[in-house]
């Protein structure tokens, strides 16, 4: 049985309800299609024919060379974790469907994200085996950590990346949503990546909450924190990336004089704060090799 949320969620996208043996899948009403259904009917299968992304003992995922519109699609099945995982999951909903719900959430705050092709589980009896979740994908898309592999001068990269990260995230908090794993490889370019002209888009929306008080502060920070350790993180071993970027505080700084531009934000983070949730991150890092450099 579906939660409330996710009935809602039925009910205003019109997404339709498919049974396949001990699986249920909500599919997006554009793609209820007979190919696409008899996808969702050997979903287990495909993906183990898909290319394989991710394979770890709690999620599987692999990008298939089918969809409805001729285009790669992105796959995704997270398995039962063991008993706590069992008991979490007796009275709601595998996860995938949280991140269905999130993608329209984005969708409707004019933010870029994979589309959802269809959401599901497979129980016996009350107990989840696993969730799955299908979404649209293309050969033009890249992780943020993957540009800034590759381009010339990653500082400067981000430095234009974090404008719109600020403001994607200055939109969400405002909402009342916090992702709740906001890295770099979580944000997406679309294409060739260019100061002015790039398309980017976030993924991976499985650990998205919402608060409909407001979000609490210290998630705020943390969130902004979180984006900027993962940069450390990413370029700590890049040769091209000078000592000087590496100041937490100098990039909380400026991260957060770029959020606070944004209308409707729920409060003004804390740069101190901000940089001491990236600092705990950054030196969590095992083979940590740059210093922390002074902000000023």
């Amino acid at each position: 049985m579906f939660d409330k949320p996710t009935l809602e969620w039925i009910r205003r996208t019109g997404a339709t309800v498919f049974r396949s043996g001990g699986a249920v899948f909500v599919v997006a009403a554009k793609y209820r299609d007979p190919e696409f259904l008899d996808l969702l009917r050997t979903f287990d299968s495909v993906l183990e024919r898909s290319i394989i992304l991710k394979d770890s003992p709690t999620t599987t995922a692999g990008l298939a060379a089918f969809s409805p519109d001729g285009q790669p699609v992105f796959l995704k099945r997270t398995n039962n974790k063991g008993l706590r995982f069992t008991l979490r999951y007796l009275f709601r909903p595998a996860r995938a469907f949280r991140s269905a719900r999130a993608a329209s959430d984005l969708e409707e705050l004019g933010l870029t994200t994979p589309a959802v092709l269809a959401a599901g589980e497979r129980r016996t009896g009350p107990v989840l085996r696993a969730g799955y979740l299908v979404t649209a994908s293309s050969d033009r898309v890249r992780g943020m950590e993957k540009i800034a592999a590759e381009v010339e001068n990653p500082p400067e990269m981000l430095d234009s990346f974090f404008s719109y990260a600020a403001s994607a995230m200055a939109k969400i908090h405002g909402a009342g949503i916090i992702h709740g794993d906001l890295k770099i490889s979580n944000f997406y370019c679309d294409g060739t990546w260019s100061p002015n002209e790039a398309r980017y888009g976030i993924w991976d929306l499985d650990s998205i909450r919402r608060y409909p008080a407001g979000v609490p502060r210290r998630l705020i920070e943390k969130e902004l924190g979180r984006l900027i350790a993962s940069c450390l993180m990413t370029l700590d071993g890049d040769p091209r990336t000078p000592d000087s970027f590496f100041s937490p505080l100098r990039l909380a700084r400026r991260l957060a004089e770029l959020y606070v531009r944004n209308p409707g934000i729920p409060l003004q983070p804390d740069a101190e704060s901000v940089a001491g949730f990236a600092r705990e991150r950054w030196n969590r890092m095992p083979d940590r090799r740059r210093k922390e450099i002074d902000a000023e």
